[in-house]
């Protein structure tokens, strides 16, 4: 099998995972709309999307780190990009309850500063209160939990110590078990150290792609391990397959195996990922289903939060009985999140990632260290193709997308 990704390096986008992150967005909406008793796996895709956002996001360092910047630019980057229309939605809900007086004020600020679901990390009880209609937005606080860590790391650490060898390989996988030793241990799994297995798997894909000048496996040992790969692929994907047809029934999101099964999710998303980017690179294109599906991955962030509190209030409103009514439920939502997912999208995201590099700017015109000079870049690889665009979210057509 051709394993070169080394015309990943060049591309700016990639619309196979746009489109990919558009149908799991829909697949999303609609077992939020009473379909969940037909996709008894549909908790899956967090963990597709979570695989996908380490792959991404560990792209967004690497070339923030061959730019010379630090942790201070990444972070604003991730800011301008997800704030707006976050903190948008959370003074939304404020102002309705202010002016309706059903709920306490204030219910969102766990949800505001990223500290909800904080308090069951160990298996402890839930503290903070839990807002019905941001039930969605525990994904968004694992994820904004595993930008703040990964930054970190990688900054300080990775980008310019971290070689991929057989050790490094081995602490890896000595990770990944963890993260399944804690969820049988009782560790939450709706908490990064519950779910940081996709990200991990996520991330280390995304190292020896984009920075394969620091991969140090001899062609033996590479052999040996993309054999072990697809064999744990297989393995995982047997697993899934026989647990939908034999345990899961209605309950899928609550069997006793899901432990497993969340890496088993991981690690056949890496397979699926690495599968999109290989077409990618061939520059393989499915006609107007697939942009179809890419803009609606485009928007997808959006539309993940605004959907939920339109489906509250759609049911709250209305009878939606299951044969029929979930379909008409789920058409009215997809079509409202999309209307308004997209004027959220233009007024305020792209009007905010417009601003980054003046912002910037002014930040590191007053900081007392200028930044550094482009450090531990590959031999032979010109800047423009190494250090791409700083998040896969500004493709060359200048319009900002979500790849985390």
């Amino acid at each position: 099998m051709n394993v070169d990704f080394s015309g990943a390096l060049s591309l700016k986008r990639f619309p196979f995972l746009d489109a990919a992150r558009g149908v799991a967005c829909i697949g999303v909406v609609a077992c939020h709309c009473k379909f969940a008793h037909y996709l008894h796996w549909y908790w899956g895709v967090m963990d597709f999307f979570f695989v996908m956002s380490g792959f991404l996001i560990t792209r967004s360092l690497i070339a923030n780190c061959d730019e010379g910047r630090g942790t201070l630019a990444f972070f604003l980057y991730r800011a301008l990009r997800l704030l707006p229309a976050y903190l948008t939605v959370m003074v939304l809900y404020e102002l309705v309850i202010y002016f309706i007086g059903t709920k306490p004020q204030w219910e969102s600020l766990p949800y505001v500063f990223f500290y909800q679901h904080l308090d069951v990390v160990f298996g402890g009880k839930e503290i903070f209160p839990r807002v019905h209609e941001m039930i969605p937005y525990w994904s968004l606080v694992v994820e904004e939990h595993y930008y703040m860590l990964w930054g970190i790391l990688f900054c300080t650490f990775a980008h310019a110590k971290l070689r991929i060898t057989p050790a490094t390989i081995c602490g890896v996988l000595l990770l990944l078990v963890l993260a399944i030793v804690l969820r049988k241990a009782g560790v939450d799994w709706w908490t990064l150290p519950g779910r940081y297995d996709g990200f991990l798997l996520g991330s280390i894909a995304g190292m020896i792609i984009f920075t394969p000048h620091k991969v140090h496996l001899s062609e033996k040992t590479a052999r040996w391990l993309m054999v072990i790969g697809w064999f744990v692929c297989g393995a995982a994907f047997v697993r899934l397959v026989w647990s939908s047809l034999l345990s899961y029934r209605d309950v899928a999101l609550f069997n006793e195996g899901r432990w497993i099964d969340v890496s088993c999710f991981s690690i056949f998303s890496v397979l699926l990922v690495l599968g999109m980017v290989k077409l990618d690179i061939r520059r393989v294109h499915f006609g107007k289903i697939q942009d179809a599906c890419a803009f609606i991955g485009l928007i997808s962030y959006e539309i993940y939060l605004v959907h939920f509190p339109i489906v509250s209030i759609l049911k709250s409103h209305f009878d939606f009985e299951l044969n029929g009514g979930g379909i008409v439920l789920f058409v009215v939502t997809l079509a409202l999140s999309t209307a308004i997912a997209q004027l959220m999208h233009k007024a305020l995201t792209a009007s905010a990632l417009k601003q980054r590099e003046g912002v910037l700017a002014y930040i590191e015109a007053r900081l007392p260290c200028k930044p550094s000079a482009r450090r531990d870049a590959p031999v032979g690889v010109p800047l423009n193709a190494a250090a791409v665009s700083l998040a896969c979210d500004e493709p060359a057509d200048g319009h900002p997308e979500r790849n985390d």
